[in-house]
């Protein structure tokens, strides 16, 4: 895997897989489940996680309503108490009103002091070959404990012992961490062992809940978001959500960590931001959101400057605050828009604003500083008339150093992946699923095409697809375009058939095939993967770019 790899891999301490295997199994073993619940948990989040976020859209496209509000992920399970499991065919999905309103055990009468602790076993093992074998295996737990229905605190751990396929493998050693994990605890001979773990403690007061945790959030409709993605790794986080009339106000402030992938660990810096959305309910089929954040480094030359409390204000608007400071700190603005039409079609669409000068984007000359990205998808439900086939059509774009920054360390990034697209900058990408459900079987059809302008070998090289290198190395003020430099065809194709075999877990049995090729001038790079095996699907992890 390359000598840096492993120097980096010495400086993290070796913990033994093997204990931490022999620990969960003997912690699931003895669980015991002390309860005494409520009706109405109102504090919980449900799992982020797409099974769960596709079940929630098709709800809210089939039930449309004024009080639930789509955009903001994990759900807290307060907006969704009017769900019901039941609109959804013998189980083809998840248990989600269990899971998140924990209408699971016996149910006691409603007074003070009561809890409810439920634990729940996290299994996976997946088994693979493309040319040489893959093996992917896990074990660990979910905990959460309610008490009197407004308060939920929640830990999630598990471990895994992975060796990958090629393409994730070679995608390991370009950054040199695990996507949306971070580092493995060790490395030996091609297997990765490493732990994911997030946690929260949550408590609801009428209309107002905040929630101390770490973990990651997700904003859109769409499979992609431009705005905030999950992809990254998780981060410690504080946030603030108001549900009142048809509105939603979230606020959340985040401690972020700035690594260029490749570097070393001792370049690690902190830094900040702050985020605010603003999602209206106009109509029960009509969604607009707005979105803004700031980044900031904790040091720079100067100074340490740590979070800066100007940005506590949950109300601030940051543009004119930045101005007012005479800072230099990454503000970007975003848009969100849904509208649901005959309760089975949703069309969605996003606009991120990074940078936008009118002037310069009606001259039409390619203004290195006109940072966007957007989104348009629709999302059918009993596609071509099929009950239970969904289908989803999702465009992305982001111009040339979009999330860019002339400080590299208040680029839009964490722990050396994206906040946003997995690509970055500088792509064009077209998504199409297929989704089919009957009883408790599922087949899935998961493509993913795009094209990227990536930097071409020389070191001068920066033509704004890279997020972690500064907009000041930009190679000319004009005549930027998206895809320019080297022009890579990106192909990712997955045929998935799954049963779901216990519905409160999602635990599933699954076997597929994923076809990858990715091409440029110069080079090609083709791989095929045969994969089958259990789990339980508790967080996002993406293998399609």
């Amino acid at each position: 895997m390359g000598r840096n790899f492993t120097t980096m891999m010495t400086q993290k301490s070796k913990i033994s897989i093997k204990h931490l295997h022999c620990k969960i199994l003997l912690f699931l073993f003895i669980q015991c489940s002390t309860i005494i619940a409520q009706y109405n948990v109102i504090s919980k989040n449900v799992l982020l996680q797409k099974d769960y976020s596709d079940a929630l859209q098709e709800w809210s496209i089939r039930y449309p309503s004024e009080k639930f509000h789509s955009v903001f992920q994990p759900y807290l399970s307060s907006t969704i108490i009017e769900f019901s499991d039941t609109v959804f065919k013998k189980a083809s999905y998840p248990k989600i009103k269990s899971l998140a309103l924990s209408k699971v055990f016996n149910d006691a009468p409603n007074k003070r002091n009561q809890y409810q602790l439920q634990i729940l076993p996290i299994i996976h093992s997946i088994q693979g070959y493309d040319g040489k074998f893959t093996s992917e295996n896990g074990l660990g737990t979910q905990l959460y404990l309610n008490i009197n229905n407004d308060f939920t605190a929640y830990g999630q751990v598990s471990a895994y012992s992975s060796t990958f396929p090629y393409f994730l493998d070679t995608l390991i050693y370009q950054h040199q961490f695990i996507p949306g994990i971070g580092f493995p605890l060790s490395f030996h001979k091609n297997t990765y062992n490493y732990v994911y773990w997030n946690a929260y403690a949550s408590y609801t007061k009428s209309a107002f809940n905040v929630q101390l945790g770490n973990g990651k959030m997700f904003i859109g409709n769409g499979y992609r978001s431009l705005l905030l993605s999950d992809i990254s790794s998780p981060y410690p986080y504080l946030k603030l959500q108001a549900n009142f009339w048809k509105i939603q106000y979230n606020v959340f402030y985040m401690l972020l960590q700035h690594y260029i992938p490749g570097s070393d660990l001792n370049s690690i810096q902190k830094k900040y931001a702050t985020m605010h959305t603003l999602s209206l309910n106009v109509t029960k089929k009509i969604n607009i959101t707005l979105f803004e954040n700031i980044v900031w480094q904790g040091t720079d030359a100067n100074r340490h400057r740590g979070f800066d409390p100007t940005y506590i204000n949950p109300v601030i608007f940051f543009r004119p605050q930045e101005y007012q400071q005479g800072s230099s700190d990454n503000v970007m603005m975003g848009l969100n828009l849904s509208y649901t039409i005959s309760k089975k079609v949703q069309f969605y669409g996003q606009l991120a604003l990074d940078e936008f000068y009118l002037k310069e984007i009606r001259a039409g000359k390619g203004w290195w500083a006109n940072k966007q990205a957007w989104q348009l998808g629709i999302y059918a439900l009993n596609f071509l008339s099929i009950p239970q086939l969904n289908c989803r059509i999702e465009y992305n774009e982001a111009k040339p150093f979009t999330y860019t920054h002339g400080s590299p360390a208040q680029n839009y990034a964490h722990f050396g992946q994206s906040l946003a697209h997995p690509f970055g900058a500088n792509f064009r990408e077209l998504v199409f699923q297929l989704n089919y459900t009957y009883n408790k079987w599922r087949i899935r059809f998961h493509q993913v095409y795009a094209e990227i302008g990536k930097d071409s070998l020389s070191p001068k090289s920066n033509v704004g697809q890279n997020i972690f290198l500064s907009y000041t190395t930009r190679q000319k003020e004009y005549g930027n375009y998206t895809l320019q430099g080297v022009r890579t065809f990106f192909n990712h194709s997955q045929l998935e058939l799954s049963y779901l075999i216990v519905p409160v877990m999602n635990l599933r049995a699954q076997t597929g095939i994923i076809y990858r090729q990715q091409t440029d001038v110069a080079f090609r790079f083709t791989n095929l993967w045969f994969y089958a095996g259990i789990s339980c699907n508790v967080f996002n992890f993406y293998r399609d770019y």
